[in-house]
């Protein structure tokens, strides 16, 4: 591979070949194109502000593999002479009870379109919390947990990496020409942005390989010493953003950013009117005990686990949701209108598939379009992208995308909606069944 020659004249072309390809237009498919704008928003200013504008910062002191290290250890580096080095760093949200600086195995092999390695150094970090007794604020007993931090380094014996759209990239020319980009005026925000994404591309894809080999090392933990308080982890439950830079080795030349593992990003709660709270108590009061509530607890876990980065889990919850919210309109009309006895009820769910209660009995019941073939309505493509993805998840173990999650949310939100208004507009014939809802919501 050729060494940078015209580091100048390299930036120049990378910059002109990002006009052309804008990859700010393409929509990142990890999110909603209104989360990416804000996501951008909020990186890149913390990211000028803090870091990539502040160029003297080498932050050695906040990484074990430094450059004392580095130095202290040539030898064992010297066979493959390392072009650049990226560095970061996770937070797990428990303790793995590893000694205190123990160094992983050095080199484990990160990705075959690029020569390069990862180093794991485990350490821990105190958090403060309270424990307050059911005491106001101030009253309770300070106590410290830990945490284990991994500080990733991925080494790379060449200056390369290939992108998902199959371009060659330099990782220090890319970091330089962010690095540029505060004294070019000629260079845009948008110009910036795709430098960024590129960037941003590479470390997503060394926190994911450091992840897998974190994980092994998460199972054999806890596998050796039965610790069911610890579990696989991704980049969804991990702190929301974590600093990173770039250095080249031989002059050790840092570049400092921000990088955004996930879009849980801190907010504050605003404080409830009285008007508000009266709806919210009313509403508790109304559906509490009734067979409404039962499916919304299972759409508010789904919710929670999504917000908690666990798909898979998130995924299952929706369709537990929905299953009980189809089953139990089911059972009262059979029990309220029908007159048939419960066990003969519970014989008809049984001996049906789920399917067929949705394309079949329930239709006849609340009326509809439920064909499951057609792929146009709300009920085939709920189908098809919520209840067939459950069966992935449980049957294959596969851990859905945050945008397949999403998507998943907003169409069973969607079924939802399009049952209760199914039931609204044959209120006469739905009578006794809404009032076994007993929801101001129906």
């Amino acid at each position: 591979m050729k060494k940078r020659k015209n580091k100048k004249s390299m930036i120049s072309r990378i910059i002109r070949d990002l006009r052309y390809r804008r990859l700010i237009n393409k929509t990142n498919k990890n999110f909603h194109s209104d989360d990416a704008s804000k996501i951008d928003e909020f990186v890149n200013r913390i990211n000028k502000n803090f870091t990539w504008a502040n160029d003297h910062l080498n932050m050695d002191d906040f990484y074990a593999f430094n450059k004392n290290f580095y130095l202290q250890n040539k030898e064992l580096y010297s066979e493959i002479n390392p072009e650049c080095i990226l560095q970061t760093s996770v937070v797990l949200p428990f303790l793995l009870p590893i000694n205190e600086n123990a160094f992983t195995v050095p080199f484990y092999s990160m990705r075959d379109n690029a020569r390069s390695s990862l180093t794991l150094y485990f350490s821990q970090i105190t958090d403060e919390k309270t424990f307050s007794g059911g005491f106001v604020h101030k009253k309770g007993i300070k106590y410290n947990t830990k945490r284990t931090r991994i500080e990733i380094n991925a080494i790379f014996i060449e200056d390369y990496f290939i992108l998902k759209n199959k371009t060659q990239i330099s990782i220090l020319n890319i970091a330089e020409a962010v690095r540029q980009s505060k004294y070019n005026d000629e260079i845009s925000m948008k110009d910036f942005i795709d430098c960024t994404r590129y960037m941003f591309e590479v470390v997503t894809v060394v926190i994911e390989c450091a992840l897998k080999f974190i994980n092994s090392v998460i199972m054999s933990y806890a596998k050796t010493k039965n610790d069911i308080k610890v579990y696989c982890i991704d980049k969804n439950q991990v702190e929301h953003f974590t600093h990173f830079r770039v250095i080249e080795p031989k002059t050790w030349n840092t570049y400092n950013w921000l990088h955004l593992n996930n879009i849980d990003i801190p907010s504050t709660i605003t404080e409830l009117d009285s008007e508000e709270i009266g709806k919210i108590f009313h509403s508790a009061y109304s559906e509490h005990g009734s067979n409404f509530e039962e499916f919304t607890v299972y759409y508010q876990k789904a919710l929670f686990r999504f917000s908690s980065g666990e798909m898979g889990d998130c995924i299952i919850f929706l369709v537990i949701s929905t299953e009980i919210l189809v089953k139990k309109i089911i059972e009262i009309y059979y029990l309220k209108i029908e007159k048939k006895e419960k066990s003969e009820i519970e014989e008809i769910i049984s001996d049906n598939s789920f399917k067929n209660l949705l394309d079949n009995l329930l239709p006849k019941i609340i009326g509809g379009n439920w064909n499951l073939k057609s792929k146009r309505n709300i009920a085939s493509k709920w189908y098809g992208n919520v209840y067939k993805l459950r069966g992935r998840v449980v049957h294959g173990g596969y851990n859905p995308e945050y945008m397949e999650t999403k998507i998943a949310i907003d169409e069973t939100q969607e079924i939802h909606n399009y049952i209760i208004e199914l039931m609204r507009k044959k209120r006469k014939k739905m009578a006794l069944i809404l009032e076994e809802f007993n929801s101001p919501y129906i």
